[in-house]
């Protein structure tokens, strides 16, 4: 008989030893009434570890009193490559004092087979102090499992079947709750309307798809404050939201961001099949910036003042044009219309650049240096009119860009010299200086085509001939206008 050796809590089992050599395990000793000892075995074959992997481990012994013991599972797999794991040893093995018969520890693999089969022996001490009239048992804990859960489940039928019957009117009690839940709205329903109030989180992607709801909102600002409250698609169709940047019909779309107070809106304009997008930050909405291609122009909000705009990019006046401070005042037609602006420098930064474009295809451009603004100055748009001139002639006013091109025509009598008219030039085609005395008579002038004379365009805007001679004939003139 050979002694297991141990090392630490673990007691070695060689698993290549004769089957007729026994290894007594002085770690299984006992005493009766002893019960849940926990035994750490470390399998071997031979100085190799004893792998365990997908294995299970049984101790079947015939004890002092000639009753079979078998126990089976591994409590703990300390190390399954290494064979080491450990097994709680029941009370049913120390029953019987004495030396166990014979005995042996088995591994077995998935397919029930023993792949190893090891003779040990142990010895169980008796307890004088604990008097029992329980003798030894057989004992195979597989089937005592079975006995167990079968007595428990014989045991008490009566009582089994009250607990059913309180069970069942347990149930019938909760299934009244519920349908009552169900008429209250109270609970979530199949193919029925559901308002769900609080915090819901959903662990995998929803399919469905998100209805437009009507605004219930009257200010953007209100949105930008809690934009989880405001998440989601709405609709507005012609009513006044405050701080929107469009008017008339167009959705809106509030994605929330990192807490309540952040996030990003998207508009999209139905009547000019636009988008514009901005960021929502502490609560405060940033710059709208409107969508235009591969561009995004910003937005230039209300009664903001174009002297301010020195950055280099592309801005929309959207529907704030008739605010905008120190925008286009000539020609007069033009004020108001909505317009974009680009912005442009020099290299120094100290020379900026800009050009007005409306929808009406008018276009104007400045510079700003040094923080001194000129005039805009038109360099594309047309228009014209016609007034009456002198003796009931006509006088044709053709502007394009900053310059008028005048014509007189149908003279039927001659106008003397110093002879001023009623006419009024309109103020979209008042030149840049008016002529009303020698010697600055070099723009503002309508000239005769084949006489030396000249009509010119007083301060008031009036047509006045100049010097001693008659204004006879049709005669034309060319000049720019004011800013």
């Amino acid at each position: 008989m050979l002694t297991a050796n141990t090392v630490g809590r673990f007691v070695i089992v060689n698993t290549l030893l004769n089957t007729t050599d026994v290894t007594l395990i002085d770690q299984l000793n006992g005493r009766q009434g002893d019960n849940g000892r926990e035994i750490f075995f470390w399998l071997k074959k031979g100085d190799l570890p004893f792998d365990i992997s997908n294995k299970d481990i049984k101790i079947t012994v015939k004890d002092a009193g000639g009753k079979v013991k078998q126990i089976s599972g591994i409590k703990d797999v300390i190390k399954a490559d290494a064979g080491q794991f450990s097994m709680i040893i029941p009370s049913e093995m120390y029953q019987a004092a004495g030396d166990i018969q014979e005995g042996y520890i088995s591994v077995i693999d998935t397919d029930g087979t023993v792949v190893s089969s090891i003779p040990i022996m142990f010895n169980v001490l008796s307890n004088n102090i604990i008097i029992t009239s329980n003798p030894s048992n057989d004992y195979i804990d597989t089937i005592e499992k079975v006995i167990t859960e079968a007595k428990v489940k014989l045991a008490n039928i009566s009582d089994t079947l009250e607990m059913q019957q309180a069970a069942y009117d347990a149930l019938k009690v909760s299934l009244t709750a519920i349908i009552q839940q169900i008429n209250d709205k109270q609970v979530a329903i199949l193919n029925g309307d559901n308002d769900f109030s609080g915090a819901n989180t959903f662990a995998q992607p929803i399919k469905a798809g998100l209805a437009t709801r009507l605004a219930t909102f009257t200010d953007l600002a209100d949105v930008a404050k809690d934009t989880f409250k405001y998440a989601g698609n709405w609709s507005i169709s012609n009513v006044v939201i405050g701080n929107s940047p469009v008017s008339g019909q167009y959705t809106l779309d509030v994605e929330p961001g990192y807490d309540s107070q952040s996030g990003h809106l998207t508009i999209h304009d139905l009547g000019s099949n636009t988008e514009l997008y901005a960021s929502v930050d502490k609560g405060i909405i940033k710059a709208w910036k409107r969508v235009s291609g591969d561009l995004v122009a910003t937005l230039i909000p209300a009664k903001a003042d174009l002297n301010d705009y020195t950055v280099p990019g592309i801005y929309d006046s959207g529907e704030n044009a008739t605010t905008i401070l120190n925008g286009i005042t000539n020609p007069s037609t033009e004020i108001g219309h909505d317009f974009i602006l680009t912005v442009t420098a020099d290299a120094k930064g100290t020379t900026i650049q800009q050009d007005l474009k409306t929808y009406t295809g008018w276009a104007f451009t400045r510079t700003i240096y040094q923080g001194q603004a000129t005039v805009w100055t038109a360099y594309s748009g047309t228009m014209n009119t016609t007034i009456e001139g002198p003796f009931k002639s006509a006088i044709n006013l053709l502007r394009t860009g900053n310059y008028v091109i005048a014509r007189i025509v149908n003279v039927t009598q001659g106008l003397a010299g110093g002879q001023q008219s009623d006419e009024i030039v309109p103020t979209d085609y008042i030149p840049v200086y008016v002529i009303n005395k020698v010697p600055n008579m070099t723009e503002a002038i309508i000239r005769s085509y084949y006489e030396d004379r000249v009509l010119t365009v007083q301060s008031n805007g009036t047509v006045k001939n100049w010097g001693s001679e008659e204004f006879k004939g049709t005669g034309y003139g060319t000049w720019p206008i004011i800013g």
